[in-house]
């Protein structure tokens, strides 16, 4: 996760305010996780439409000629 850090607080306020900063910040990457693991099936699914595609064109190409 590019510029994001984890912060370390003196008093009370700023250690519930840095445990709610992490918290924030653990959520976010268990997003841009599930993020990224969507896109890759995005990708997989593209692929075997297209390749689908591909081969009823060319097994109508056969039956055409």
């Amino acid at each position: 996760m590019k510029g994001r850090r984890i912060i370390s607080g003196g008093s009370s306020d700023d250690k519930g305010l840095s445990e709610l900063h992490n918290k924030i910040l653990d959520k976010i990457a268990q997003l841009d996780k599930l993020n990224e693991q969507y896109k890759v099936k995005q990708e997989h699914h593209f692929v075997n439409m297209f390749m689908n595609v591909l081969e009823k064109m060319g097994n109508d190409l056969i039956l055409a000629q």
